[in-house]
């Protein structure tokens, strides 16, 4: 696994016209693909020029949504992107093929917030705010299965087989987190409560399938174990907010994603346009980053873990009253040092402790 320096931080990609609401890497090569506010889909090849700085070559864009793209990942091979979007589709691009155009591969009754490929099921799954979750074969556009969930889906995860899907609020203000086992994926072997007291923004699995980390609007993030016996492993922690003492006021900020890395670290990142890298068996901040001029809306390490990718670009946190006069969007790319995203020993009891 080849990981690069410092040296290589910020390189900025453009050429988006909205923001950025999804960003993902080709399990295969370094190719990135990004869903916009403004219906498209776009990829780039990612590669290091002879001064081991990124370059970003523009391959392909597909204009096949007529709503802003919410989601996108890619297939197994690395051949297609998937992609969900509120105009309640899901659509397949096969980016291998020269001029090839989206396909409708399922329909939902409201937005689509999330769609993945599951290539062990040869199936994309897909989970929206008509309150369902559906299972697509590329052959037909009726759905394989339909799960119904108890509110709109608000974030989801997939590695085989462990399904995760956290929802909006029910009228008794209830966030569920629904876990599924994709070989029998007609009902969730467990549903709870989010561990989160505000609206859930992100969920991310452990890597090892044992766990995620849940990110809501209040500036916290989740870490939570599946299995009943590891339950006082899990904790919780504040992030993404100003120091008052520096800033005379504290601010807090939406975790807008999390993404974890193939050493088990994890990245979180938010409105306050900063990211951090985290240790979560140590509950230790490994990295902070310096805040960008806007909101980081989306992130993702690539499959060999040594370019972070993320998205900059207003995320309407604020509202209507948060747009700024010269709106930014563009994805950065960061080199990963490995140092930085290496598990440390742990540390004396009470310090750099998750705070509850």
């Amino acid at each position: 696994m080849a990981f690069g320096g410092a040296a290589n931080a910020d390189t900025k990609v453009g050429g988006m016209t909205d923001g950025i609401s999804s960003i993902a890497w080709s399990p295969t090569a370094d190719h990135l693909v990004a869903g916009t506010w403004d219906n498209k889909v776009m990829w780039w090849d990612v590669q290091r020029n002879a001064s081991q700085q990124f370059m970003a070559q523009p391959r392909a864009e597909s204009v096949g949504h007529t709503g802003p793209v919410l989601d996108v990942s890619f297939s197994g091979d690395g051949q297609s992107v998937i992609s969900a979007s509120a105009d309640h589709t899901v659509m397949l691009w096969n980016i291998a093929q020269a001029g090839a155009k989206a396909q409708v591969v399922g329909k939902h009754a409201a937005p689509v917030k999330c769609a993945r490929m599951v290539p062990e099921m040869g199936l994309i799954v897909s989970g929206s705010w008509d309150k369902t979750v559906m299972y697509w074969d590329t052959r037909q556009q009726v759905p394989v299965m339909t799960v119904q969930l108890p509110e709109r889906c608000y974030a989801m995860d997939v590695r085989h087989p462990l399904l995760l899907v956290a929802t909006a609020a029910t009228a008794n203000k209830e966030k569920h987190i629904l876990q599924y086992d994709l070989t029998r994926p007609q009902a969730p072997v467990n549903q709870f409560l989010s561990p989160l007291k505000h609206m859930t923004r992100c969920i991310a699995a452990f890597p090892d399938k044992s766990g995620f980390a849940i990110g809501s609007v209040e500036g916290r993030v989740g870490i939570h174990h599946l299995d009943a016996h590891a339950q006082s492993k899990n904790f919780a922690f504040k992030c993404h907010r100003t120091d008052p003492k520096a800033h005379g006021k504290k601010f807090i900020f939406p975790v807008n994603t999390i993404c974890f890395h193939p050493f088990g670290t994890f990245s979180t990142a938010g409105a306050d346009g900063a990211f951090n890298f985290w240790d979560k068996e140590n509950k230790q901040r490994l990295k902070q980053f310096p805040a960008k001029e806007a909101p980081i809306s989306a992130s993702a390490f690539n499959a060999q873990g040594s370019i972070f990718a993320y998205a900059v670009g207003y995320d309407w946190s604020r509202g209507v009253d948060g747009v700024p006069n010269q709106p930014v969007n563009y994805i950065g790319l960061q080199s990963v040092d490995q140092k930085d995203v290496t598990p440390r020993a742990p540390v004396a009891q009470g310090r750099g402790r998750g705070r509850r």
